[in-house]
């Protein structure tokens, strides 16, 4: 286990209430520390050293990478926006050895096994060597070239989060909505970890019912319905999503009566 991970484990251990929810199914603080820990086991069972998270944002996809953070792997989350040959650049680049969540056409053409468990292993043909340290690889797309991966340790991420928690506690959120895709950086640290710190309920949503259609689609009625349903009292937001909301508001489509903290 990484030291600088143990802040957040004693938060999880201290809060209670909900700490998960995608409208169906939702886990506690004390259930989710439990699959964690079960999950983070698994992986080190199967000696996985780098795994590519492909999955939508869902409570797995949390999970996930928590328990690669607890067993001290290295998570490298693989954006669904991304080209078939821009996920194939990454999985090649960080030499990537296990997959998780993606049983199509991207295991097959990759190599990657089914081993049970839910776990899809490969024998990267390199592993390129790493900063000391690194406990994420996030790859930004950019405007030209390949995606370019940005070594990211388990101290830089939780203190950005601990200073958004600090900053953001006097709105007192106890309900944050995922917006963008968790494969995105500001969304895994403001909207995942943060909140956890702040004893926070989080609510996941496949970003399609969110409203979000590929890399640069947006279905406005079905974003404030989602609002509607959740009413949560924090969002991160894109500009053009933030003057959508804006507009709605002033159309009378949508109050956002909840909120407290964009």
């Amino acid at each position: 286990m990484l030291p600088a991970a143990e802040p957040l484990w004693r938060c999880l251990a201290q809060h209670q209430g909900i700490a998960l929810s995608d409208g169906q199914r939702s886990l506690s603080y004390a259930q989710l520390a439990e699959q964690v820990s079960k999950r983070a086991r698994l992986l080190q069972r199967h000696k996985v050293q780098r795994a590519a998270l492909a999955l939508d944002n869902s409570l797995d996809w949390v999970i996930w990478d928590l328990a690669l953070l607890q067993a001290g792997l290295v998570c490298v989350p693989l954006p669904g926006f991304f080209s078939a040959s821009q996920q194939a650049h990454v999985l090649q680049d960080a030499g990537v050895d296990c997959l998780l969540g993606n049983e199509g056409a991207l295991s097959q053409t990759h190599s990657f096994q089914p081993h049970g468990d839910g776990l899809l292993l490969r024998t990267p043909a390199q592993r390129p060597r790493l900063p000391a340290g690194t406990a994420k690889i996030t790859y930004t797309s950019g405007t030209t070239g390949q995606p370019k991966g940005v070594c990211l340790s388990a101290q830089t991420q939780l203190a950005v989060a601990d200073s958004l928690h600090q900053a953001s506690r006097s709105c007192q959120v106890q309900r944050h909505l995922c917006v963008l895709p968790l494969a995105t950086l500001l969304e895994n640290i403001a909207g995942i970890y943060a909140p956890l710190l702040a004893g926070a309920c989080i609510e996941l949503r496949p970003v399609a019912q969110i409203g979000l259609q590929g890399a640069s689609g947006f279905d406005l009625p079905r974003f404030i319905e989602t609002l509607h349903a959740v009413r949560p009292q924090s969002l991160i937001l894109l500009p053009q999503l933030l003057l959508a909301l804006v507009s709605a508001a002033e159309q009378g489509l949508t109050h956002a009566a909840e909120l407290r903290f964009i």
